[in-house]
């Protein structure tokens, strides 16, 4: 099986807008995990459901990511799934189940994402998973487990992706392992511990994927931690904590990635973040809290990733969100809500569009061009609005980028044809007119008076008079050509 990675949106400044998309299928139970497999253009979930968009899905369904229906793939699962991780064509699930589709299969198991067929790998573990990664070719697990496959597992254990065989990997946990994410080449585990990898570590460490020995990473928190994400050079960690490292974080933290030192960035939840996404300027976070920077706000937020406050036009829900994730300008989340923002009614599943809006500048001439004076924000243009805002007379379609204006080097109020600029304004030392004899001359120009002192003739020319010598019989053009817009 193939490790399908996914790259994480890249951090803004600009708030976002999130708009509720209403077609999408909710689900009659709660949803605890969330996979995207972009090869078959589906989002997966895992729960406590048997029913989604009204149709009977026994703990897990299928969303198909482009038009948000339901698909037909309904494999059954006869208890909660709690974890999601899609390798090629499989999903691995874990939870509390022991059958699926049919088969004995007891907390963990593998199903091919198109066809619905369970695979032949079926590990026995003593109770739970509540948490997976996929890191390097292999499958690590999480929970309150400690037998897998009649070994000793104390809340950890991992297996090689392709054949299922149980590895060697132990790191011995010394209580509950609640999330695990991949950190590079490390695997970063949250929970309730004290102890695990053969160190001290409360309640998060980093694991040597190969080993399962404590790395230096080291992030201590006072109460647990259901919540990890990786974020460029951060990690973000949700839970029950108020202290992270020692000093004061609630519910929510940020810390270096290559060493767990706590970064400045404090935003506070009560009581607890558990679950991440990246919305382009955005982080969201989702839990259980009532209250984001001791004001009333529920459950799901978008934050300032600079500042941490929370953004204009942020969601919320009316109870605990668990996963969430983003794809394709959607945000996605699952929970145990009935709502969310204020009174819009949802049932465990949500998702959201979002966007960075831009400006768009109004082009009533219709010529491609926009005004600058006259701008508004938005996700895409609006009607009579585009992305330019150079016109110069936006009530003149035959102005757009301005005029033609030639440069007049010796003053004479005649432009040189091959040295020219673009601009609304005429620009100091330029013409409108482009038919300077001599750029370099004040006295030589079209209108200018010749040896028998009256103007330019095409007799001057015969007779030879030097200060008239421009090409041809030549006229005084009046002006300001228009440049419309440029073919291409």
């Amino acid at each position: 099986m193939v490790v399908v990675a996914m790259a994480l949106p890249t951090l803004g400044a600009l708030a976002q807008t999130f708009t509720l998309q209403t077609s999408w299928p909710q689900a009659n139970g709660v949803v605890h995990a969330m996979a995207l497999d972009p090869v078959a253009g589906v989002l997966i979930i895992g729960g406590e459901f048997t029913q989604v968009g009204g149709q009977p899905r026994d703990h897990i369904a299928s969303i198909d990511l482009g038009t948000g229906t339901l698909t037909t793939w309904a494999p059954s699962v006869d208890a909660t799934v709690r974890a999601l991780v899609v390798l090629g064509d499989s999903v691995i699930l874990g939870g509390d189940f022991n059958l699926v589709a049919g088969n004995a299969r007891t907390k963990l198991a593998a199903i091919n994402t198109t066809t619905g067929v369970v695979s032949s790998w079926a590990p026995v573990l003593n109770d739970r998973v509540f948490a997976m990664v996929a890191n390097g070719g292999n499958v690590y697990a999480g929970g309150p487990f400690t037998l897998v496959n009649g070994q000793t597992r104390n809340r950890l254990c991992a297996f090689n992706a392709t054949s299922g065989a149980l590895l060697v990997w132990n790191p011995n946990a010394s209580s509950l392992v609640s999330v695990m994410i991949a950190n590079g080449s490390n695997i970063l585990v949250g929970g309730v511990f004290t102890q695990v990898g053969g160190q001290p570590r409360l309640r998060v460490a980093e694991l040597d994927a190969v080993t399962g020995a404590a790395t230096a990473f080291t992030a201590d928190t006072d109460a647990p931690v259901n919540g990890l994400m990786a974020s460029g050079t951060s990690i973000l960690i949700g839970g029950l904590f108020t202290t992270v490292a020692g000093q004061p974080r609630t519910g929510l933290a940020r810390v270096s990635a290559s060493n767990g030192a706590l970064e400045s960035w404090a935003p506070t939840v009560t009581l607890q973040a558990r679950c991440f996404a990246m919305a382009d300027a955005a982080v969201m976070v989702g839990g259980f809290f009532t209250q984001l920077n001791g004001a009333p706000h529920s459950h799901l937020a978008a934050l300032d990733p600079v500042t941490g406050s929370l953004l204009a036009g942020s969601p919320s829900a009316s109870s605990t969100v668990n996963a969430m994730l983003t794809h394709d300008g959607k945000l996605f989340a699952g929970g145990a809500f009935n709502a969310v923002n204020i009174g819009q009614a949802r049932s465990n599943i949500a998702v959201f569009s979002y966007c960075t809006p831009q400006p768009w500048y109004a082009d009533t001439d219709e010529d491609g061009f926009g005004d600058a004076t006259n701008s508004t924000m938005a996700c895409s243009a609006p009607s009579g609005f585009v992305a330019d805002n150079t016109d110069c007379d936006d009530g003149d379609p035959d102005v757009g980028l301005g005029y033609v204006w030639y440069l007049d080097a010796d003053g004479d109020e005649f432009g040189n044809q091959t040295d020219s600029v673009i601009s609304c304004d005429q620009p100091v030392g330029y013409s409108d007119v482009n038919t300077d004899c001599d750029d370099s001359d004040f006295a030589i120009h079209p209108s200018a008076l010749c040896d028998d002192n009256d103007p330019w003739t095409i007799g001057d020319r015969l007779r030879g008079y030097p200060e008239c010598q421009c090409r041809g019989f030549q006229l005084l053009i009046s002006a300001r050509v228009p440049m419309t817009k440029p073919p291409g």
